[in-house]
């Protein structure tokens, strides 16, 4: 008879077949959840901390904020406690957030200037402190 897994949740217990099913990661795997802070993202996030001890998984959490929408700062205060909270990485500590940040826009964490003009017209990627 084959060994059966500790019954959890349905959607943890289906979270965990998927991934053996297709091989998605292996034991001991260092693992990148990106995160919206939506409610799908939310709960994948959670079923993989309660999957994490199972799988020896080290997880990092990500989450880019575009800032196309008034809540975007919102979505990523939330990101980075949810990070913080499950004890996930960036060196297992909160989620790493990505500001992006148009031409000719300044960062309240950087001056959003390049060493002579390179990269000009381009998007800036800053990560949070």
């Amino acid at each position: 008879m084959p060994k059966q897994e500790k019954a959890g949740p349905p959607f943890v217990d289906h979270i965990r077949e998927t991934i053996r099913r297709h091989r998605m990661f292996a034991r001991g795997d260092t693992v990148v959840v990106a995160a919206s802070g939506g409610p799908d993202s939310t709960a994948l996030v959670h079923a993989l901390a309660a999957l994490r001890p199972e799988f020896r998984l080290t997880i990092h959490l990500a989450h880019l904020n575009h800032r196309l929408r008034t809540q975007a700062a919102d979505d990523a205060a939330f990101v980075e406690a949810m990070g913080g909270f499950i004890r996930f990485t960036s060196s297992e500590g909160a989620g790493t957030i990505f500001d992006v940040w148009l031409p000719g826009e300044r960062s309240p964490r950087t001056t959003n200037q390049t060493p002579d003009g390179a990269g000009e017209g381009k998007p800036k990627a800053v990560t949070a402190a």
